[in-house]
Formats: structure tokens, C-alpha cells, sequence
């Protein structure tokens, strides 16, 4: 018989939307499930980002299931890719995951720590336009070309 995915798992509010966060997905699928996960992980080094693939299969009722989820996270781009970029992607890739296997959906499929990130690396893209908007037109022109010549 198979097991009821949506169970309402706990959730975080952000913003007025419920998000499950990954430990509890990751929780549910070890206690209920006969399951394995594969990850691959791959460095973009363009990026300075690695980008991971989860591939988690669910075996149940003589069935098996394959479920896949992606992730990047680009090395410096948060206090925790400083040191652990390469593991942020892979929880990242594994809740993504049991996402599309229906564990722990809400209202979104995102978990509250994708949610989370994204919202920490748009304000460090915010604060990084805010800085250019002040350089001078030379300024712009040089950044510009020096980030041409370095590809």
C-alpha cells in the first residue's frame, strides 16, 4: 500500500507561507520509506560553484521509484559556502529530492531553507548593485573589461 507523502510535516512561516525545512523531509523519508540516495556533484569552476544532482529511489509496493532534485551553490556567496558549499548543495539536491516525491510539500516545493538562501543571496545582490550604482561610468567601463579579459 502506498504511504501517504503529503503528511503535514513540521513547518517554518516565512513571509506567510509554510516551508518544510530538509531534516524534516530527509526524517520522514528515513522512517518510512525503504529508500536509497545517489548524489553526483560536479565543480563549475567559471561558477566557483558546485552543482549537485540527488537521484533518490523508493521502493515500495513491488514498485521501484525514481525521484530526482538539482542544486549549485557558489563557493563565498554566504557565511556557510565559505567552507561548505559542496554539502549546502547537496542538502539542497536531496530536499529537492523528496520534494518531488511529495515529502513535505505545502503549498511550495521549495524547503524553507532553499527559501531561506535565496532570499540571502538577493540582498547580497541588492547590496552588490547598490555599491556599482555609485562607481563612476570609468569605474563600470574598467570592471567590465577586466572581467572580459579574466575569461
Amino acid at each position: 500500500m502506498k504511504k501517504q507523502r503529503t503528511k503535514e510535516l513540521q513547518t517554518v512561516d516565512i513571509d506567510g507561507e509554510k516551508y518544510t525545512l530538509i531534516a524534516e523531509r530527509i526524517k520522514y523519508l528515513a522512517n518510512e520509506f525503504d529508500y536509497s540516495i545517489d548524489t553526483t556533484a560536479e565543480f563549475i569552476e567559471t561558477l566557483n560553484a558546485w552543482k549537485v544532482k540527488a537521484v533518490l529511489t523508493i521502493k515500495e509496493d513491488g514498485k521501484i521509484n525514481t525521484y530526482s532534485g538539482h542544486a549549485s551553490e557558489v563557493i563565498g556567496s554566504n557565511d556557510i559556502n565559505l567552507t561548505s558549499a559542496l554539502e549546502n548543495a547537496e542538502t539542497s539536491a536531496v530536499g529537492r529530492a523528496c520534494a518531488m516525491a511529495g515529502i513535505g510539500v505545502t503549498e511550495n516545493i521549495a524547503s524553507a531553507n532553499e527559501v531561506t538562501g535565496a532570499k540571502e543571496k538577493l540582498k547580497d545582490v541588492k547590496t552588490t548593485q547598490r555599491r556599482q550604482s555609485g562607481k563612476s561610468a570609468e569605474e563600470k567601463t574598467l570592471e567590465k573589461l577586466t572581467a572580459n579579459i579574466k575569461k
